[in-house]
């Protein structure tokens, strides 16, 4: 079919092609008419790197980028934004029933950038901004919580090694105490470092009594018992101090064993007391999830929803379409018709009584 056989058909079949798109924009206006207002509201948050949801008992190389982190982060707060658990609450926390329950919710991400927009269809305006504000508020408790478990089962198992250690640290403070008091000792090293002041000092006071003692036998060639018995005083005196030293001496190996594990108790506990300090703090700043920030909330719309252009350009061109095709189909049925009709004249064929002819159009080819 040419071009010329096209516009022959418009021509022919104008009425109809006119007719086919005003109805149709009639009926897409009463639609539109008869259709409640919708309302859309956006809430714009920007995610920054966030915390770290677990705390180690020793430092660890960080193998993920920041990057990185900040991408998984968008992603699962988008997914949490369409999540069902989400819209529950929102719905349970604004009392909404009925219609306002059914909301419609858009989130996604904006290319290269920290963002995530979140957009809500209401019935009302200022019913839209409230829901979108809230939606996105509870989101970010969930998220929050969601976080916080992992972090939450961890600072519960610190606790447990802490209360573990604790308990340690007292058995093995208690085990070194008796020890020192069995021993009456508070100090092994300073009393040993006592001990062998004391065998100088009287090593150094003998000699000089046998000093002296030496220059009065010199001098009279006779040895009193008043001479002697200082020697044998210190001599005593020596030899009590070194059985003191001795015993002492045998307790070092003990003594180091016991305050060395208290010494390995008292670590271990104030590492794991640090730990869990630490994981408190950090349960409460995973769960407030203050990387993720509200920059622009939702404000009521002045005015609904209206997509009458498109609409309405979609449904011309549509129904033009259509017309169209019904045009060039019936102008074919009734070509058809009259060629047949052409041809019964020609075999000089009557039309049978009592049938009435069906009027026929001329051929949109003889135009």
């Amino acid at each position: 079919m040419e071009l010329i056989d096209i516009l022959r058909v418009v021509r022919r079949w104008l009425w109809l092609i006119v007719a086919i798109v005003v109805v149709t924009q009639l009926a897409l206006w009463l639609g539109m008419r008869s259709a409640e207002p919708v309302y859309t509201a956006g809430v714009r948050l920007q995610i920054s790197t966030p915390q770290r949801e677990e705390v180690a008992l020793y430092d660890e190389y960080r193998s993920i980028g920041l990057r990185d982190e900040i991408t998984v982060a968008i992603n699962n707060f988008v997914e949490l934004l369409q999540s069902d658990e989400v819209t529950a609450r929102t719905i349970s926390q604004l009392g909404l029933q009925g219609k306002d329950a059914d909301y419609e919710l858009e989130a996604r991400s904006v290319a290269d950038a920290d963002f995530v927009d979140v957009t809500v269809k209401a019935r009302s305006s200022t019913l839209a901004a409230d829901i979108a504000n809230t939606h996105a508020g509870v989101a970010v408790s969930y998220y929050g919580e969601l976080r916080a478990q992992s972090i939450r089962a961890e600072t519960d198992l610190l606790g447990e090694q802490l209360r573990s250690a604790e308990g340690d640290f007292q058995a093995a403070e208690k085990a070194f105490s008796e020890f020192r008091n069995q021993n009456s000792i508070f100090s092994l090293q300073s009393q040993l470092s006592t001990q062998e002041k004391l065998l100088e000092q009287l090593q150094l006071a003998r000699d000089e009594l046998v000093l002296e003692a030496a220059a009065s036998i010199t001098a009279s060639e006779a040895i009193t018992a008043t001479t002697v018995d200082p020697i044998g005083e210190v001599d005593r005196l020596i030899a009590q101090r070194q059985s003191e030293l001795d015993r002492f001496t045998a307790l070092v190996p003990q003594y180091n064993i016991l305050e060395q594990k208290v010494e390995q108790a008292r670590t271990a506990y104030q590492h794991i007391l640090k730990k869990y300090g630490e994981a408190e703090l950090k349960f409460t700043a995973v769960q407030a999830a203050n990387f993720i920030q509200v920059i622009a909330p939702a404000a009521a719309p002045d005015e609904p929803d209206s997509d009458w252009p498109i609409l309405a350009v979609l449904a011309f061109v549509g129904s033009l379409g259509l017309g169209l095709v019904l045009a060039v189909l019936l102008d074919y049925i009734w070509g058809l018709r009259a060629a047949g009709a052409g041809a019964a004249e020609r075999q000089g064929q009557s039309t049978p009584k009592g049938r009435r002819e069906l009027p026929s159009l001329p051929r949109w080819n003889q135009l």
